[in-house]
């Protein structure tokens, strides 16, 4: 695995709310586990495994946007989200470098340092 399938679950006593809302909701749709990482696992991949039979772009790169026209706005494009009155209703504190990571995230497919 390229670190696409993971979510932020380092250990089973630290498992991030997150992951509870994911073994949630895959329990809800049949793809749930005895473990609440499992269940979140397994929920990212039905998401992904749907878009692929969808034939949908997994990324903004997958999309047709060319890498250098991506980063050419990547920062007016997180200053542009983070001033966004809806991320204020972020149920978690973000930056604006948080926001790139994000971005650049959605166009990579994967984080890159």
């Amino acid at each position: 695995m390229d670190g696409q399938d993971t979510i932020p679950c380092p250990g089973v006593d630290n498992l991030t709310e997150h992951a509870h809302e994911y073994a949630r909701i895959a329990r809800l749709i049949h793809v749930d586990s005895s473990s609440v990482r499992q269940s979140a696992l397994n929920l990212i991949r039905a998401v992904k495994k749907l878009i692929k039979n969808l034939d949908l772009p997994a990324t903004i790169r997958e999309a047709g946007v060319e890498e250098d026209a991506f980063l050419d706005v990547l920062d007016e494009l997180a200053s542009t989200a983070f001033k966004d009155k809806c991320t204020a209703t972020n149920p978690r504190l973000c930056s604006i470098s948080d926001i790139r990571n994000i971005y650049t995230h959605a166009y990579y497919g994967r984080i890159r340092k």
